[in-house]
């Protein structure tokens, strides 16, 4: 799959809420889900937790659903990934040449990313965030996205609805994930 495909597939579930309200989405809803990694990480330095790959890759997949849509609403986005659209998502050599490494290389880039502007920029880094995850702990990222579009096809068989968000089947979208990624 390349990023481009994603991109389309992911934008079956994306709510149109108004051009504003579309960036507020995007911004807070990649907030969320770099929180929920970092937690899951916190829990392992802090309490010795086991770091759960099945909840991360969830997450992880969460985020690129943000980055894919956050791509296709703004209209300088393809300038910038034009080097990496057509390349498989689990195959981009340069980015993953540079990926981190380390605990502390990994907090450094949630801290550059939650400190950037909002802008073109904010995509790259939140893309390279996911690269670095899936990097370190050993995670192809475009399973994580193929699995993550076939949990989303499961909760909403048509497109999105307000009525499918509320009423999530939990156990039925653990075994998608569980499938894909475990």
């Amino acid at each position: 799959m390349t990023l481009q495909e994603y991109i389309d597939l992911a934008a079956r579930t994306c709510p149109d809420l108004g051009e504003k309200n579309n960036k507020y989405h995007m911004k807070m809803g990649v907030f969320t889900e770099v929180a929920e990694v970092v937690d899951i990480i916190k829990k392992h330095i802090a309490y010795g937790k086991p770091i759960d790959t099945v909840h991360l890759g969830e997450e992880i997949g969460d985020i690129m659903w943000y980055v894919a849509n956050q791509i296709r609403m703004n209209p300088d986005s393809p300038i910038l990934f034009s080097t990496i659209l057509e390349k498989n998502l689990s195959s981009m050599a340069v980015l993953y040449k540079h990926a981190c490494y380390s605990w502390s290389s990994l907090i450094m880039v949630v801290r550059t990313l939650l400190s950037i502007k909002w802008s073109v920029r904010h995509h790259y880094w939140t893309f390279y965030l996911c690269v670095s995850l899936c990097k370190y702990f050993e995670l192809d990222l475009e399973q994580i996205c193929t699995t993550n579009i076939n949990k989303l096809k499961a909760r909403y068989p048509d497109k999105f609805s307000n009525e499918a968000a509320l009423n999530r089947n939990l156990d039925k979208e653990r075994g998608i994930l569980e499938d894909g990624l475990g």
